[in-house]
């Protein structure tokens, strides 16, 4: 067994959620990971239980958790029955190259993570390696500061973190080995353009409110603008507003103009597109930062603006990805 390990561990594509992180760190070890985000990620999806007085709309890009990832082998390990073991196995793990993500640890006992020392709570992250002069784990994971990156934790903490968790809340956690796959990803153009149809294909009368499912496609946009009217009236209290919606939205408008460079790119079709798309990316990360202005300090007429803008990408987007859809299938695809 080695002294120490560290393996490469860069913010991923999409990161607002640590299920997000673990895969994307672990899938950038392929050379054609961006790939499969491009051919699998188009979607939006949010739920509608905010509309029934849960304060978030559950924004989600499908295809970003680890499990969807398929060209990343994983095993997995309850807590339970490793615990006496766990950090042998955990150094194993990383040793062979894989990264170890976990869940069902206590923030309360991990410096460094974002609820040390305040909150009891069931968390997950990602290790990337381990120091045995120093007796520490690399983790990936939000900070104490809200901030994604790598820092240096004891070993020991994990292990109270792990024992908290079995001993005081009987909640058993799991270690699992994950890797990418020596395959190449291809760049699947007719699954992209039938992705951004389904994508187009949504509205309210798609996807009515009292419908029993949850909105898929640019219809999310809408719920959104539905989300910011009930927090505008006070509906869902300013205290409880869901901080991380507008970084997942920026997000995916950023994977989209990716995307939509690199079906340029193969189809020889110049940048138009992507230079078009740009302004949505940029108008996305705009209202990020608005918004984060808004969590920090209450100030309603902001969510007013942030609306009009969404209302405004929501269409531009969709003028320039039907453009998308219209060239690729002039190329037959």
């Amino acid at each position: 067994m080695n002294r120490s390990v560290l393996l490469p561990a860069q913010a991923p594509l999409f990161s607002t959620y640590h299920y997000q992180v673990i895969g994307g760190v672990a899938a950038a070890a392929n050379p054609t990971y961006l790939n499969w985000y491009y051919n699998n990620c188009i979607q939006l999806q949010c739920g509608k239980v905010f509309l029934r007085g849960c304060p978030t709309p559950h924004l989600n890009v499908p295809k970003t958790e680890v499990q969807d990832d398929t060209f990343l082998e994983r095993f997995s390990h309850n807590l339970l029955f490793i615990r006496e073991d766990v950090h042998r196995l955990i150094k194993r793990m990383l040793d062979k190259d894989f990264y170890v993500a976990f869940r069902g640890i206590d923030d309360y006992y991990i410096p460094g993570k974002s609820w040390y020392g305040k909150r009891h709570y069931d968390h997950d992250g990602l290790i990337c390696g381990y120091d045995d002069e120093n007796g520490t784990y690399a983790m990936m994971a939000y900070d104490e500061k809200w901030m994604l990156r790598l820092f240096h934790t004891p070993q020991s903490a994990f292990e109270a973190g792990m024992e908290s968790m079995i001993q005081d809340y009987y909640i058993m956690g799991e270690a699992t080995a994950v890797k990418a796959k020596p395959v190449a990803v291809p760049l699947d153009i007719p699954k992209i353009k039938t992705g951004i149809i389904e994508y187009l294909g949504t509205d309210l009368a798609t996807d009515p409110i009292e419908k029993n499912t949850a909105p898929l496609g640019t219809v999310v946009h809408t719920y959104l603008c539905i989300y910011l009217d009930l927090l505008y009236a006070g509906e869902i209290p300013y205290e409880k507003a869901d901080y991380r919606m507008m970084r997942l939205l920026w997000e995916h408008k950023n994977c989209m103009h990716m995307r939509i460079a690199a079906v340029e790119d193969t189809l020889l079709l110049g940048n138009t597109l992507r230079s078009a798309y740009s302004e949505v990316t940029d108008n996305a990360g705009r209202l990020r930062t608005i918004y984060g202005k808004y969590c920090m300090r209450r100030k309603d007429e902001l969510l007013l603006f942030i609306k009009r803008q969404l209302q405004d990408m929501q269409r531009q987007e969709m003028e320039i990805l039907s453009r998308l859809v219209e060239k690729i299938e002039k190329e037959n695809l």
